[in-house]
């Protein structure tokens, strides 16, 4: 069950501000709504990051973080990306890193009808990625 968190304002005009955190949204698909994953990934090696079943949702941006498990490095991005049912397409912006960057590199595809967001462990240390996902429902 995903933790929901509803803050309602009322003056002369009405606010409603709803934050939904967890697999499910407002509308209780899965993927709708704002989610986290973390996964530890070997030197060399590729992961999933994230990925949520593309008849939930058209798109998805992902705040993704990329810590070096041996030095403490890390390196941020923000990854959006959208799907036609068949093809992903993605933008990666505002990569910042602390440190010496995490050699590391991002695609989105889709497999088995999920939309995955799949990062490759280019350096030679584990790293560790902790993706945040805010999806749109279908």
């Amino acid at each position: 069950m995903a933790d929901t968190t509803r803050v309602e304002v009322v003056e002369e005009i009405t606010v409603k501000v709803e934050v939904f955190r967890g697999p499910s949204g407002a509308d209780g698909k899965d993927g709708a709504g704002v989610s986290e994953n973390k996964i530890t990934i070997a030197a060399s090696a590729t992961g999933v990051a994230d990925q949520y079943a593309i008849a939930t949702g058209p798109s998805a941006k992902w705040l993704l973080t990329i810590t070096d498990n041996v030095t403490g490095d890390q390196t941020i991005s923000e990854i959006w990306a959208a799907n036609d049912g068949t093809t992903a397409a993605h933008t990666r912006y505002g990569i910042n890193s602390i440190g010496t960057p995490v050699p590391h590199t991002v695609v989105v595809v889709i497999l088995g009808g999920n939309m995955e967001l799949r990062v490759t462990n280019n350096s030679g240390n584990t790293i560790t990625s902790r993706a945040v996902r805010l999806s749109t429902s279908a």
